[in-house]
């Protein structure tokens, strides 16, 4: 009652700003949802301002994965995706045998760069655990991003019922406890029992969205997920073409390369940080990586 009776007074307040052309806008405002007026991440950032947007894009311009960058669809190696296709199929009833294990066992970074597949090209990274992976238009330091991991990593164990300990591994690569590996499973089929039975819904709580970075090249863009891994995964395996995804930070064009806060910073070269793009951007996984 007490949210109600603040939009109420808002709107109040606004309907006497509207006749001088003016509004307020809560902080803590509805996301813009921009669905069936544009499916252009440029044009909707500039019409939802600083606020976050929601827009349908195509899950075959989906990322998803931390450094991976599967492209979320069928048939094309997604351990999240290919997992749900076996469950569909009647093949995976539980974790033990489903394509997860094999995907744990076979991709297992040692640092931070191994994670996004850069080598000794960055070497700040090349001595960083795999936690405190960055991208090169990231803020965060590698010190700062693994503190930042293991917190949300934690906090995400708890909500989904396995106090496990960010150590015990993480949906994004191997090793992992047998614990987390039968979370991620429960956590992917229940996701996609939700959706087949109920239809794909969407909110504006922080966990109610896909949310994603937009990659821009050329004037094409790409959804970077940066949650709701699984949803996107579950989306995909039903057979979705699009989903509503949620914007929420800077749009990430390629001709600004010299202005990536992690490329001012000197962790990155450009050529490397450009490299990195370009591959997350093609929905490429890294050199390191076996299928």
């Amino acid at each position: 009652m007490l949210a109600a009776a603040r939009r109420s007074g808002l709107e109040r307040v606004n309907g006497v700003l509207g006749r001088a052309g003016l509004r307020l806008v809560r902080k803590d405002s509805a996301v813009f949802d921009l669905r069936g007026e544009t499916d252009d991440p440029v044009e909707a950032a500039y019409r939802a301002g600083m606020r976050p947007f929601v827009i349908e894009m195509a899950l075959a311009d989906c990322r998803i994965l931390p450094g991976l960058a599967f492209p979320c669809v069928a048939g094309g190696g997604n351990p999240f995706v290919d997992t749900l296709l076996a469950f569909a199929a009647g093949a995976a009833g539980d974790y033990e045998n489903s394509p997860l294990p094999q995907f744990y066992r076979d991709w297992r970074p040692q640092s931070a760069a191994g994670v996004l597949g850069l080598g000794d090209a960055v070497p700040g990274l090349a001595s960083a655990p795999p936690l405190g992976f960055v991208l090169p238009w990231s803020s965060l330091t590698p010190k700062q991003a693994e503190a930042r991991w293991i917190g949300m990593i934690e906090a995400d164990n708890r909500e989904h019922g396995a106090g496990a300990e960010a150590a015990a591994g993480w949906k994004g690569w191997g090793p992992v406890s047998d614990a987390v590996g039968r979370l991620e499973y429960r956590r992917l089929v229940g996701v996609y029992e939700s959706i087949r039975q109920s239809g794909y819904r969407r909110s504006d709580e922080d966990n109610g969205d896909i949310k994603a970075a937009v990659l821009c090249r050329g004037g094409v863009h790409v959804a970077l997920v940066t949650a709701g891994h699984h949803r996107a995964a579950a989306a995909a395996a039903l057979g979705m073409q699009t989903v509503p995804v949620r914007i929420d930070n800077a749009l990430v064009r390629r001709e600004d390369v010299r202005h990536w806060p992690n490329v001012r910073s000197g962790l990155y070269g450009e050529a490397a940080a450009l490299a990195l793009f370009d591959r997350l951007f093609e929905g490429r996984q890294p050199e390191g990586y076996a299928a």
